[in-house]
């Protein structure tokens, strides 16, 4: 019993440390650093929790940051996939 008191306890402290919302990472993602935004929006590509919508905005988002830093290839092939997540997205 003791154990299971101490497990629940070291979980109700890990977790609000190690679990970020969406709109922390969302806030990171549309950051005007591109390191920052890359890096935010690569953590929601890969969350596995984004609807297809998110992930357009998401690859849009992170594509014009690898655009910022002039990694064209990179900036293209976001755009790309935003494009196949939501086909009428303009601004992709």
């Amino acid at each position: 019993m003791r154990g299971l008191l101490l497990l629940l306890a070291l979980t109700m402290v890990a977790l609000p440390a190690a679990a970020r919302t969406r709109a922390q990472e969302y806030a990171q993602c549309i950051q005007d650093d591109p390191d920052t935004s890359i890096s935010g929006c690569t953590v929601l590509i890969r969350s596995g929790h984004e609807t297809r919508a998110q992930l357009a905005s998401d690859y849009y988002n992170r594509g014009l940051a690898y655009d910022d830093k002039g990694l064209f290839d990179l900036a293209i092939a976001d755009d790309s996939r935003a494009i196949a997540f939501r086909p009428h997205y303009a601004a992709a």
